[in-house]
């Protein structure tokens, strides 16, 4: 199923999509908004892929997932990694954030 197809699905049924997979939002059961935080270090070598796939500053989520899973890392610490070199998560694929 398309990601835009499970979001107009989701609101048509009032459920609400939680616990992104890069720890960007709907961790609020867990008491905090986000599960991404800001690491101690980013490994050189992942610092600068994240730098390169960057759109200024800007790594749609998409390729967030795809630098993870080509590196064999979780997703969540993607979004840790992210947010630590100052890279902006964007244009989620199931629309919950642009």
């Amino acid at each position: 199923m398309a990601p835009d197809t499970v979001r107009a699905n989701a609101d048509r049924l009032g459920v609400r999509i939680s616990v992104c997979q890069l720890g960007l939002f709907g961790y609020d059961a867990f008491g905090e908004r986000r599960a991404a935080h800001k690491l101690s270090d980013v490994p050189p070598e992942l610092r600068r892929a994240l730098d390169e796939t960057a759109d200024g500053g800007r790594l749609t989520c998409a390729a967030a997932w795809r630098l993870a899973d080509e590196r064999g890392l979780p997703r969540l610490l993607m979004g840790s990694a992210a947010e630590t070199v100052g890279v902006r998560v964007c244009r989620c694929p199931l629309g919950c954030f642009d």
